[in-house]
């Protein structure tokens, strides 16, 4: 099982790994000191790619309906 990582040895307990967020489009840990940024609402979100951001600064609320219950990470939608 695990998380989907192979080779080498990492813990989720790190406290790297807890101070990681993540990337509001596709789930991902984001390393917030080296992360793209998107302020929104008052909020600043952080990113794995631009491409990402960009998703995100173009609908911002279809990424944050899972605040609501929906969650499109699945691609429902």
């Amino acid at each position: 099982m695990g998380c989907g990582h192979s080779g080498g040895h990492h813990s989720h307990d790190d406290a790297n790994y807890a101070s990681l967020k993540r990337d509001p489009v596709d789930g991902r840990p984001v390393e917030p000191a080296t992360a793209l940024r998107f302020d929104y609402k008052g909020i600043t979100y952080h990113f794995t790619s631009d491409e990402n951001r960009l998703k995100f600064i173009a609908d911002p609320e279809h990424y944050l309906g899972a605040t609501t219950g929906h969650n499109h990470r699945g691609g429902c939608c």
